[in-house]
């Protein structure tokens, strides 16, 4: 993944931009209540941890979201770009 520098003022991420820039101690914060039901069922089924299981969702899902692919360096927004050729980052 290479990444391509952004004016953040100019991405539909742009009021996310400058309240994670004005924070003195940023971090990701989820706001939705998820039935994790089926997963526990899983968990228990197959003998896989559950954090394992829910990390390996919310990766999946954030792969299909491309603000997620925008982030904060220094002042500006980098926006990091998978290469198919170049075998580095997410699997499509």
């Amino acid at each position: 993944m290479k990444p391509k520098a952004m004016n953040p003022k100019e991405t539909t991420r742009s009021e996310a931009f400058e309240l994670w820039m004005s924070v003195p101690n940023p971090m990701v914060t989820f706001f939705k209540q998820i039935n994790v039901t089926n997963l526990v069922r899983i968990s228990k089924k197959y003998k896989l941890k559950f954090n394992m299981l829910l990390c390996w969702c919310i990766g999946k899902a954030a792969s299909e979201v491309k603000e997620l692919y925008i982030l904060p360096v220094h002042c500006l927004s980098s926006q990091f770009v998978h290469h198919p050729d170049s075998g580095e980052g997410l699997p499509q």
